[in-house]
């Protein structure tokens, strides 16, 4: 997602896929080629805000989340560019099953920035009772129109296991959503 915020009243439907190119973890776990597969919407509250809400089959948890994003900052545009650069957060909050069927709770804060066309991120994933810590790094683009998007986006995850040593491996993430807009 770009750091750009919906208008006020505006709707986004969208879906997502990402894909894992890490070999050594497809090898051991075939079906973590599969990052995640969501589907999401989201709803301009503001100039500067919009919530929504995702379903979302991310290895090897389905959640279920809540996210609110908040435009922190935009610069006017200057000749030479002629889209703001625009910073964003967004703040998740999910409760989901893991695989077992236990319960699990998420907490995922995301710092936004760039243009509404190009941007890049950083965020954490922090999910109980699991003692994992995951963070990435990613950029990605925004193509299409007023109505539709199309977006590209390629990530660097890294996985810790708090209070011990890490033993999910680093990996790089490609994945795409389609979006659609619907106006006021």
């Amino acid at each position: 997602q770009s750091p750009k915020i919906l208008n006020q009243g505006e709707k986004l439907w969208g879906t997502g896929i990402s894909i894992n190119t890490n070999k050594e973890f497809i090898n051991e776990f075939p079906i973590a080629l599969l990052s995640d597969l969501s589907i999401y919407t989201r709803y301009g509250l503001s100039e500067r805000s919009e919530n929504g809400f995702k379903i979302s089959f991310s290895l090897p948890f389905l959640l279920t989340s809540y996210h609110y994003k908040y435009l922190l900052l935009q610069t006017a545009p200057v000749k030479s560019m002629k889209k703001p650069l625009l910073v964003s957060g967004d703040l998740g909050l999910s409760i989901g099953l893991v695989s077992s069927g236990s319960p699990a709770v998420g907490f995922h804060p995301t710092l936004l920035f760039g243009r509404e066309d190009f941007y890049g991120g950083v965020s954490t994933n922090l999910i109980f009772p699991f003692p994992y810590l995951s963070s990435r790094i990613f950029a990605g683009a925004s193509m299409g129109n007023d109505k539709w998007k199309f977006n590209p986006e390629i990530s660097y995850d890294t996985f810790s296991i708090l209070h011990g040593q890490t033993t999910i491996p680093k990996m790089i993430v490609a994945g795409f959503s389609i979006q659609r807009i619907f106006g006021e």
